[in-house]
């Protein structure tokens, strides 16, 4: 395995390497092969003069000899060559003048055979001044490197003071690695990754988050991915585990950089801890107004939304409901659930069971998109998908849908449908053709000639005048008004009751020309 080293490409200059040496000591180190540079990573300059020098090695070094023990025998330089190279010898430097004035056939053949790259140190040349140099370029080096990290360090304060302080202190560390960052949540959804594009490969490590999860909020994992090096680390908040930073770099983190990802992870942990009580804070506030709206006070609910500052719940709200192990697990599962959409919710609480009022502007298009987006959330829980009611009719099946709520097995989607169909009243039908109408007259002309010819898209298409995608286009917008899909019989045969109530069931259809 290779070994890590403290110098690294991301936060300085590239690593000092042979042929790196090589252009700082001009005539004073040569090639023996001019076509090879040397490409090694060189850790060391070591000088000896032992026939086995190995065991005072620990690989990476340019090995200075005069050759005073070199064998002068084919086997005996080939073995010598064999050990270096397994000993991971950067390079051999042979300084000419005490003992051989030119390099030795067996020596040059064995270094060849093996893929060692050959030095000739010229005899005026004393060692020393190659040492002197090697140390005053890694010392130069590792003053470059201190000063890099530290404007690391400068930049990630600063960006953990931004508006936006997750985004920026992943591009400063993505930088900083020469490579990208994640933010992860924990169920391994990635949340921001930067730089953007590669946020399709952040994907690729949602599973090693969701192996890592269950170690607890301590513990981190460093793995391949590709040729490259990844590593995963909780951000830590409150105790608990928030999100997972995820870092994929070309080579392994040097010391300087660890300790710039450990800032990193402090300044993301105290970010997400202040967002997660902001988020509690305003749940609490938005909790209170569906309380009122539980207990039938729709007005007081509005008042109440407007005192706190937080939005009102509107007119017609979807019903989602969700049982877990407690009341605040199963608001948990609903809030991830909602999170993508950004679609404004107001939740409450009661015994194991959790409900949310979700803005019906923010429903699903179809039953499809529904259980896609919910149904990875329902680990351990099991989510209801109530009506879609009037704020003022809350009150009266709320309770109703918690009981049939915590019945439901777990894990699913599931939704609710009443045993028995109501008559059609009325008010009923007032109430989902003004929904209706509301979009659009043309929209229950629409629907009625949908229900007439049974759903058959050709002959609405016909008696409508519109093209079949316009149609279908349409119809889908008003399944979402009215919280239902036209497809089941239920919901059909009442709304054609609805229509018929209304006298609109045999409204002229609206032409607006073939293509609208």
């Amino acid at each position: 395995m290779e070994r890590h080293r403290d110098i690294t490409t991301s936060a300085a200059s590239d690593p000092l390497t042979v042929g790196h040496l090589i252009s700082l000591l001009p005539g004073a180190l040569v090639p023996h092969d001019p076509t090879d540079p040397g490409t090694a990573v060189l850790d060391a300059v070591h000088i000896s003069e032992l026939a086995d020098p190995t065991t005072y090695l620990h690989g990476g070094e340019l090995l200075l000899t005069t050759g005073l023990s070199l064998p002068l025998t084919g086997a005996g330089c080939g073995a010598y060559v064999r050990r270096l190279v397994g000993a991971r010898v950067a390079a051999l430097g042979l300084g000419l003048g005490p003992v051989h004035t030119r390099v030795p056939g067996v020596l040059e053949r064995a270094c060849e055979r093996h893929g060692l790259p050959l030095l000739v140190v010229p005899a005026e040349v004393p060692f020393q001044s190659v040492t002197r140099s090697f140390w005053a370029s890694v010392g130069a080096q590792q003053e470059r490197s201190l000063h890099a990290t530290i404007g690391f360090h400068q930049r990630l304060v600063t960006a953990a003071a931004s508006p936006d302080a997750a985004p920026a202190v992943l591009a400063v560390l993505a930088e900083a690695v020469g490579g990208w960052a994640t933010l992860i949540d924990p169920t391994g959804r990635p949340l921001v990754t930067r730089p953007p594009a590669r946020a399709a490969d952040a994907s690729a490590l949602s599973e090693d988050v969701r192996r890592l999860r269950p170690a607890g909020p301590r513990s981190a994992a460093t793995f391949p991915v590709g040729q490259q090096v990844a590593s995963l680390h909780p951000v830590v908040g409150n105790g608990e585990a928030l999100a997972y930073l995820g870092t994929v770099s070309p080579v392994p983190m040097s010391r300087q950089l660890r300790g710039l990802l450990l800032s990193s992870l402090a300044l993301l942990g105290s970010d997400a801890a202040h967002r997660k009580e902001a988020v509690r804070a305003e749940r609490a506030l938005t909790a209170g107004v569906a309380q009122l709206v539980r207990a039938g006070h729709v007005q007081a609910a509005g008042d109440l939304a407007d005192a706190l500052g937080v939005p009102p719940p509107p007119p017609r709200v979807r019903l989602l409901l969700a049982a877990a192990s407690t009341g605040d697990v199963a608001l948990e599962r609903l809030a991830a659930a909602l999170e993508p959409a950004g679609a404004a919710w107001w939740g409450l609480v009661t015994g194991k069971v959790a409900t949310v009022l979700m803005h019906a502007a923010h429903d699903w298009a179809d039953d499809e998109h529904r259980h896609a987006a919910l149904a990875p959330h329902t680990q351990q829980c099991a989510l209801g998908v109530g009506p879609l009611v009037r704020l003022r009719d809350v009150s009266a099946i709320h309770d109703a849908l918690v009981d049939w709520c915590a019945a439901l097995p777990r894990p699913g989607v599931h939704v609710w449908r009443p045993g028995v169909t109501p008559l059609v009243s009325p008010a009923w039908a007032d109430e989902v053709i003004g929904a209706l109408t509301d979009e659009g007259p043309e929209l229950v002309s629409l629907v009625a000639d949908y229900l007439r010819h049974r759903g058959r898209w050709e002959a609405v298409a016909t008696a409508s005048g519109l093209h079949r995608n316009s149609v279908r286009a349409r119809i889908a917008r008003a399944e979402q008004v009215l919280g239902a899909s036209l497809a089941d019989p239920d919901t059909a045969a009442r709304l054609w009751l609805a229509l018929r109530a209304t006298g609109l069931d045999s409204a002229p259809s609206v032409r607006p020309g073939r293509g609208h």
